[in-house]
C-alpha cells in the first residue's frame, strides 16, 4: 500500500515539476486590446480620401455564436437593423471624401465589459462598403491575453478584404 502512494506521490511531484519547469508562462485569458482600425489605400482616391462609405462594427464571438456570412453581415448593416443591435458593439463609420484616418476600440471603452461578461473568445470586425451592390466582409482573431506582444492590435480595411496587421504569436504546445 505505501509503496503505491510513493509512487503516485513522485508522480505528481514529477508532473508538478515538469509543469513549472516547462513554464506554463500565460494564462489564456479573454481581454480587452486597444483596436486601431486603418482605412487601406484600396479604399481611398488619389488624394487620400474614401471613395465610398465604410461603415464598421465590432463585437464579440464565444463558442455558441453563429458565424457571420456576407448575407447575415448585409443584413447587420440594414438601417431598419440597426435598431435591434445590442450595446455589445463597437461602431465606426467614414463618410465619402473624409481623410480616412484610422479609428480605435480602447481598452478602456465600456463595450468590453459586456463582451467579455459573456465569455466572447473573439472580435469579429464586421465591414460593409455602400454602393454598386455593397461589399460585405468580415475577419476574426483571438481575445486569448497569450496570443499578443503588447496592447494594441492593427486591422485594416481594403475593399476586397480586412486583414489583421498585428503578429499574432503561435499558440503554445
Amino acid at each position: 500500500m505505501f509503496n503505491q502512494i510513493g509512487r503516485m506521490s513522485v508522480a505528481v511531484l514529477l508532473g508538478w515539476g515538469v509543469l513549472f519547469a516547462g513554464g506554463c508562462g500565460c494564462s489564456p485569458k479573454s481581454r480587452s486590446f486597444n483596436v486601431e482600425v486603418q482605412v487601406g489605400q484600396t479604399l481611398k482616391d488619389g488624394s487620400g480620401k474614401v471613395e465610398r462609405r465604410i461603415d464598421v462594427s465590432m463585437t464579440g464571438l464565444n463558442e455558441f455564436d453563429e458565424k457571420w456570412n456576407e448575407a447575415r453581415i448585409r443584413e447587420f448593416f440594414k438601417p431598419e437593423s440597426r435598431k435591434n443591435k445590442q450595446a455589445d458593439h463597437k461602431d465606426f463609420a467614414w463618410e465619402v471624401g473624409s481623410a480616412g484616418d484610422s479609428s480605435t476600440f480602447k481598452m478602456g471603452d465600456k463595450v468590453w465589459a459586456p463582451l467579455l461578461k459573456r465569455g466572447s473568445k473573439h472580435l469579429v470586425v464586421l465591414m460593409y462598403l455602400s454602393g454598386s451592390g455593397g461589399v460585405a466582409k468580415s475577419v476574426q482573431f483571438p481575445l486569448n491575453q497569450c496570443r499578443w506582444e503588447g496592447d494594441k492590435i492593427v486591422v485594416r480595411l481594403h475593399k476586397d478584404r480586412i486583414t489583421v496587421e498585428t503578429k499574432e504569436k503561435p499558440v503554445e504546445k
